[in-house]
C-alpha cells in the first residue's frame, strides 16, 4: 500500500500547487502571484511593486448578480496569462452559467478589466443550445475597485448561439406544432438547416414548420424558412401563401403582396383558384 499512498500524496500536492497561478504580469521580473478563491468566493491578488507586493482580494460574489454561487464546488477556476492579456475563468459558477472568462490587462500594480465573456447552457432544452456574449468597456475597469455585478455595467453586448439539434426534424415540427418552438427560433431553424440540408424528402416537414412558426407569431423565423423552401422549390405552391402570411404578420405589406400574387398566380395555373381563399385578396387591396 504504501507506493500506492506516496503516488497519490504526490498527485495532490500537484493539484494544490496548481491552484495558485504564478507569472510575471507587471514585467518587472518578479513573479506575482494569483491565488485561487477560497471557500468564500475571495480571490487574492499579489503584484510585485518596488516595495515588495502590493496585495488585495477580491470578492468574487460581486463579479455575478441573482446568483447563488457555491465556491467551494467550482468545477474549476483557471488563469492563463500570454501577450500582455490575463484572463480569468470560472467553470460552473454558477450552475446554469457553464462559465465565465475575465480578460484583464495589468498596469502598474493595478489589474485591469478590459472585457468578459460568458457562456451558458440551457439543459432544460433538449437540443441543447450553448449562448456565448462578450461584453467590452469602452474604458477598463479595476479589478479591485468592481462593487456591482459585472453585468450590470454598461458595456458592448454581442451574443452568438449554437444548438446540437439533439431531435430529429419531424420531432421538432412537433414541438413547434404544440407551440413548443423554444428560446431563439431562428438560430435554431439556421443550425437545423446546416445539420439537415433541404430535400424532396423534408420539403414537407419545412413548409409545416414554417407554417406552425408563423401560427405561433415567430414570423421571423417562418420567412426565413418559407424563403429557403421557395428558393430551391419554386412550384411550391402553399409555401407562397404561408410567407405572404409570415411577411404580413411583420407588417411588411409589399413583402405580403408580392408572394401572395405569385401564389394565385400558380393557383390559376393549376385549376385551383376557387380555392384560394378570401383573405388573400382582401389583403391585397
Amino acid at each position: 500500500m504504501q507506493p500506492l499512498i506516496i503516488i497519490l500524496l504526490i498527485f495532490f500536492s500537484q493539484i494544490i500547487k496548481a491552484k495558485d497561478f504564478k507569472a510575471d504580469i507587471n514585467h518587472d521580473k518578479i513573479d506575482d502571484i494569483i491565488y485561487y478563491p477560497n471557500e468564500k468566493g475571495e480571490l487574492k491578488i499579489s503584484i510585485s511593486n518596488k516595495n515588495g507586493y502590493n496585495n488585495s482580494t477580491v470578492d468574487l460574489k460581486y463579479y455575478y448578480s441573482d446568483m447563488d454561487l457555491n465556491f467551494p464546488n467550482f468545477q474549476s477556476f483557471h488563469v492563463n496569462y500570454k501577450d500582455g492579456i490575463l484572463k480569468f475563468e470560472i467553470k460552473l459558477a454558477p450552475k446554469f452559467l457553464d462559465g465565465r472568462i475575465f480578460i484583464l490587462t495589468c498596469k502598474g500594480s493595478d489589474l485591469l478589466i478590459t472585457s468578459f465573456f460568458d457562456v451558458s447552457i440551457n439543459t432544460m432544452d433538449q437540443d441543447i443550445p450553448k449562448d456565448t456574449c462578450y461584453y467590452k468597456f469602452s474604458e477598463p475597469i479595476k479589478l479591485v475597485t468592481l462593487n456591482i455585478p459585472i453585468e450590470k455595467l454598461k458595456g458592448n453586448k454581442d451574443c452568438k448561439h449554437s444548438f446540437k439539434n439533439v431531435l430529429s426534424l419531424e420531432s421538432y415540427l412537433e414541438e413547434v406544432r404544440s407551440g413548443h418552438i423554444g428560446e431563439k427560433p431562428l438560430e435554431r431553424m439556421k443550425s437545423y438547416m446546416a445539420n439537415y440540408p433541404l430535400s424532396v424528402k423534408n420539403l414537407s416537414t419545412y413548409n409545416d414548420i414554417g407554417y406552425y412558426l408563423e401560427k405561433g407569431k415567430s414570423y421571423k423565423e417562418s420567412v426565413f424558412i418559407l424563403e429557403e423552401v421557395i428558393e430551391k422549390f419554386p412550384d411550391r405552391t402553399v409555401a407562397y401563401i404561408n410567407l405572404g402570411d409570415a411577411y404580413f404578420g411583420l407588417k411588411n405589406s409589399p413583402k405580403a403582396k408580392e408572394a401572395y400574387n405569385k401564389y394565385i398566380v400558380q393557383m390559376k395555373k393549376s385549376g385551383k383558384e376557387a380555392k384560394i381563399p378570401k383573405k388573400v385578396y382582401e389583403r391585397l387591396k
